[in-house]
């Protein structure tokens, strides 16, 4: 009897210290769980602040991309218009060359033609 006396006595200190220390107060929990969340919070907005800075980033790549495409295209249009213009540059100057050539054939000529009426200036002043 003595070991179930014992025994209850025993069981009822255990229940005792169970209900005086086995629960925490709301206030308890509050001033545990505040920190992480003031924590999290903080991270959650610094989150969607680099969100919109990712998207900002990837909207001015977009226009950028565009940029680039149109300088490309700019770029092959100047290109072609230079090839175009240095053909027409040798094409002016092959023309050239062959107006001075005829120039130079009609100088000579003209010199010939000089002579030949300085000589017939000279014979019929002789006769």
């Amino acid at each position: 009897m003595k070991k179930r006396l014992l025994f209850s006595k025993s069981l009822v200190v255990l229940a005792m210290f169970i209900f005086l220390t086995g629960c925490a107060s709301k206030t308890f929990v509050l001033s545990q769980t505040q920190p992480l969340s003031d924590r999290l919070a903080k991270v959650e907005s610094r989150l969607d602040d680099l969100d919109k800075k990712v998207a900002d980033l990837e909207s001015k790549m977009g226009s950028q991309n565009a940029d680039i495409e149109a300088l490309k295209s700019d770029v092959a249009d100047a290109k072609k218009m230079a090839e175009e213009a240095q053909s027409s540059a040798s094409d002016s100057a092959a023309k050239a060359e062959a107006a001075e050539k005829k120039a130079e054939a009609a100088a000579e000529k003209c010199e010939r033609a000089a002579k030949k009426c300085e000589k017939a200036f000279r014979l019929s002043q002789r006769k």
